[in-house]
């Protein structure tokens, strides 16, 4: 079930499986600023740190409970196991999902 809490997925290059991503549902907008936190042993905090890229993909609601796994999943390649199609940012090199229009 949604819950209306604001969901976005972090896409990132890594360097042990090439791109993955990660669920944030902590975040707010302060100005035109978006904030967010990503917890500083998890995968992704290490992988954006090194890569110093990021980009943020938003679901629309259809596709909400399929990401919030990506959330579930740790230190593993989530993009293969949930069979995410996506492309690399021309920009940052770092995922774009395709089920994200936004």
């Amino acid at each position: 079930m949604y819950y209306g809490f604001p969901i976005f997925i972090l896409g990132y290059q890594d360097q042990t499986y090439g791109y993955n991503v990660t669920t944030c549902s902590s975040s707010y907008s302060l100005g035109d600023w978006l904030v967010f936190g990503v917890g500083s042993k998890e995968n992704a905090a290490d992988q954006i740190k090194h890569y110093q890229k990021f980009t943020v993909n938003i679901p629309d609601e259809s596709f909400i409970l399929q990401m919030e796994q990506a959330g579930f999943i740790s230190h593993r390649e989530k993009i293969a196991e949930l069979c995410l199609d996506f492309r690399p940012s021309k920009l940052t090199q770092a995922p774009i999902l395709d089920a994200c229009p936004v």
